[in-house]
């Protein structure tokens, strides 16, 4: 463990813990994210996203706007927002004990 907190949580004496403000940002990413087509393709792309949140004037941490990148790098940690995190040698995905936000 260690490191700086996913988007969307904070540590503090060692557990990670959801970020009030940030919360509301990663769940309408994620509603974005799970949006479909009429033919059940995934409607917005990370540029979307982004731009998206732009409007809403949404920042990151750095108070930049979202970019592809950290649009990317949400989606991909979708597990670990679903509550799970990587755990040992070979990675797998096991229950956290954080809170999920999605």
């Amino acid at each position: 463990a260690g490191g700086k907190a996913p988007f969307g949580y904070y540590g503090k004496n060692g557990l990670l813990l959801v970020d009030g403000y940030e919360r509301p940002v990663v769940e309408y990413i994620f509603d974005l994210l799970f949006e479909k087509d009429e033919d059940g393709n995934r409607k917005n792309s990370y540029r979307t996203i982004a731009d998206l949140c732009k409007k809403k004037g949404y920042h990151q941490r750095n108070g930049k706007d979202f970019t592809v990148g950290t649009i990317y790098s949400i989606a991909s940690n979708v597990n670990f927002y679903q509550g799970y995190y990587k755990y040992g040698k070979d990675g797998k995905w096991v229950k956290g004990v954080h809170e999920r936000i999605i």
